[in-house]
């Protein structure tokens, strides 16, 4: 019998057919399969519009372009798109266009898309876009922080400044097409003054002012300096940014040479005859910082603008600032753009809220906000039928963070009418939803859009409750066109289905079971009954988000899924997956002697005292010994606290197989890092990681109680004190319907 040792005898291995399995199968390059989208286009009154274009293109090169009209009935069929996720483009006269990203790398070859309501266009009615915190400095420009420009994956050169600048945002521009006005918050300075650089801060930012000819070729038109970073480099920087933005045209608020001159900065536009006014107000006051020791800074280098000393810098968010420009004009749309809170978090700090409340009594329509870096959810506030609105928290557009939570997003378009002099009504809220990869957004589709309105959902539903203010949260659910917000009551309907569930409980608990595996996005558990005497059913949400390997962004890749490590021995393939199209492999080639192993290129952050537990799905085909570890960092300083075995499992060959353990974080720790590693194996084999979960486990569940909805609870797991064998209970789910019906 042939050994197959060495190098030498590799050859006659292969010869005889037994060198060991072929390494799996590497992402396509091109796609190459068939796939049809089905939908119906109405107007907001719910009645079909005949003659809608409906024009699908994407942006992998070897995606076909193709293009229909709406039938009679509204309904519309695109045939000849092939299996790379494709941007939607809807047009009909005398409405606002739409987009709708659809995911088309899926097993499925017909996706059925829900109804899209177009909003016509008529005179007093405007549609605003707006986004969150956006930069083009530190990482782009140098993405290894070095100090040396120019090199090799830097995504922004020193002689194509302008170009790459607006190379990261062409993945998102079709979200700004539709849109009367664009305004976001430009959180640096576009300064080279680099001798004016703040001394104190951790963090200071600049971006170069060749880069924000960007904004103006993406249709931005307007930006918010009321922050804490666009006086980063002091009152150069400031000045500078000024000039920068004067010649490119683009306006600017929030900012000035004292207080009184940053009052004074609120910009007023007239938007298809609408007045228009907007100001940005910056909630970061620190009276002392980084570095240690924390001594207090002098005057000068605070951040925002003062009349005593007169100094310049960003317009502070206080009481008597924001009631001086709610008081200003009130038959005009006045938008206060707050900036302020607490980063990383998922809901507005109580001063926050406090300004929220302030602005909505004196007769805010909306009111936008920003700082966490991550996504809040959505509040309403007033009547039922005419409400006004919060964006808790919009998150990044463009920032060069490496942090998980800040990766997904989301844009807001909002429709508005002025019904008479110093009179508004929100006619419809939409979030466009997208993703940072490797710094650069891009829109996302299926699961994962609606994985974000789901989250939007969750943090809005759960809101905490505070008797001083009147904020009430909104319902969020998925739709066609990203994430819908619903304004009234009768923007949706709810409905109620039952279904007998029957899990495997081992030593007083069930594995992890999704709650929504036989759901439309739309659907949520809500309560059961029938249960065995004395369970309760524990409920959870996913942190990890790409653990399922499948490529839901819309850009000129396919199958990248960059967030994980990969190599030419660990990598996406479409050649085996448990569910959808591709798992993540693991490869050791016959007579290979080092270990292989994947994590994710960021840590994952989790709230202080959350229950966790972390699983996978695996297949083995002569795979070899396989431990996982989970590195613990800690929450303040990011120092690693160290590393853990969480699993192990034996070399062989064996089906689909979860393998699932809970997480037992120190008391400091903030954020948690999980590594795969497969020894070699002593044929040659490969290891298949699919349906990775990192498991935040909320709270327990009675029999007959209800849990709130629309929320992200997404997972399950019935604990039994002491009981081994199946148990079954009957779930009540709560489904809702998005409306469109006159109004």
């Amino acid at each position: 019998m042939l050994l197959c040792a060495g190098l030498a005898l590799a050859a006659a291995c292969y010869m005889e057919g037994r060198q060991g399995p072929p390494p799996p199968e590497h992402v396509p390059d091109s796609p190459s399969l068939r796939r049809e989208v089905r939908g119906s286009i109405v107007d907001l009154d719910g009645q079909p519009i005949a003659g809608a274009r409906i024009h699908a293109s994407g942006y992998h090169p070897a995606q076909t372009t193709v293009e229909t009209t709406t039938a009679a009935d509204g309904s519309f069929q695109l045939t000849g798109l092939l299996d790379a996720n494709a941007l939607l483009r809807v047009e009909a006269p005398g409405y606002y266009s739409e987009i709708m990203a659809a995911f088309l790398q899926g097993q499925e070859e017909v996706l059925e898309l829900p109804p899209l309501g177009l909003v016509a266009k008529k005179p007093g009615r405007i549609r605003l876009w707006v986004a969150g915190d956006t930069m083009f400095g530190r990482r782009f420009e140098d993405s290894d922080e070095d100090e040396e420009l120019g090199e090799p994956g830097d995504l922004i050169q020193p002689s194509t400044r302008a170009e790459d600048a607006y190379q990261l945002l062409r993945y998102v521009t079709p979200a700004l097409a539709s849109a009367d006005y664009r305004m976001a918050n430009f959180e640096s300075p576009a300064s080279t003054a680099v001798e004016s650089r703040h001394p104190a801060k951790r963090y200071s930012f600049s971006s170069h002012p060749d880069t924000l000819s960007a904004l103006t070729r993406v249709g931005i038109e307007a930006v918010s300096l009321g922050n804490n970073h666009s006086y980063d480099y002091l009152e150069a920087g400031r000045i500078e940014t000024a000039a920068v933005l004067d010649r490119l045209g683009v306006a600017y608020f929030g900012s000035g040479a004292s207080e009184a001159d940053a009052r004074e900065s609120l910009l007023d536009v007239l938007i298809n005859d609408v007045p228009v006014t907007f100001q940005g107000f910056n909630g970061i006051k620190p009276s002392e910082f980084y570095p240690e020791p924390h001594e207090p800074w002098p005057t000068e280098l605070l951040y925002y603008a003062m009349d005593e000393p007169v100094k310049g810098g960003s317009l502070l968010l206080s009481e008597d600032n924001l009631a001086d420009f709610m008081e200003r004009d009130p038959e005009r749309l006045r938008i206060p753009v707050l900036h302020g809170g607490e980063e990383y978090g998922d809901k507005p700090s109580n001063n926050m809220r406090d300004r929220f409340e302030q602005a909505m009594q004196a007769g805010a329509k909306v009111v936008v906000a920003h700082h966490s870096h991550t996504v809040y959810g959505v509040a309403l506030w007033g009547e039922l039928e005419n409400p006004s609105v919060t964006l808790l928290s919009l998150g990044n557009f463009l920032f060069d963070q490496d942090v998980f939570e800040t990766f997904n997003s989301y844009m807001a378009v909002l429709d508005l009418d002025q019904v008479a002099a110093a009179d508004y009504r929100l006619v419809q809220l939409r979030l466009i939803p997208f993703h940072q990869e490797n710094y650069v957004p891009s829109l996302i589709s299926g699961w994962q859009a609606e994985r974000l309105a789901r989250h939007v959902a969750h943090i809005s539903t759960f809101l905490p409750d505070r008797e001083q203010d009147s904020l009430r949260p909104a319902v969020v659910l998925a739709d066609a066109a990203g994430v819908g917000v619903m304004l009234r009551p009768g923007d949706y309907s709810q409905s109620e289905q039952e279904r007998e569930r029957t899990v495997t409980v081992t030593a007083g608990r069930s594995s992890p079971f999704p709650l929504n595996d036989q759901a439309s996005p739309t659907d949520f558990f809500l309560s059961y009954s029938g249960a065995p005497a004395g369970a309760r059913l524990r409920v959870g949400r996913d942190l990890l988000i790409y653990g399922d390997f499948e490529d839901y962004d819309l850009d000129d890749r396919l199958g990248e899924n960059d967030n994980w490590w990969q190599t030419d021995t660990r990598y996406a393939t479409p050649d085996r997956a448990r569910s959808g199209r591709y798992s993540l492999a693991l490869y050791r080639s016959l007579g290979a002697t080092t270990t292989v192993n994947t994590q994710l290129r960021n840590r994952l952050t989790f709230q202080p005292g959350a229950n966790l537990s972390f699983g996978c799905y695996v297949l083995g085909e002569d795979a070899g010994d396989v431990e996982v570890t989970v590195e613990f960092i800690e929450r303040e300083t990011r120092n690693s606290l160290g590393k853990e075995t969480l699993m192990t499992w034996q070399a062989g060959s064996y089906d689909w197989t979860e393998h699932h353990a809970s997480v037992f974080p120190p008391s400091r720790a903030g954020h948690v890092r999980f590594v795969i590693t497969m020894e070699p194996s002593r044929r040659g084999g490969t290891m298949y990681v699919d349906d990775c979960k990192l498991y935040d486990w909320g709270p327990t569940v009675a029999p007959g109680e209800t849990v709130p909805t629309p929320h992200g609870y997404d997972w399950a797991r019935l604990e039994v004190p002491g009981m081994t064998g199946e148990a079954s209970f009957i779930e009540r789910r709560q489904t809702y319907q998005r409306q469109y019906g006159p109004r």
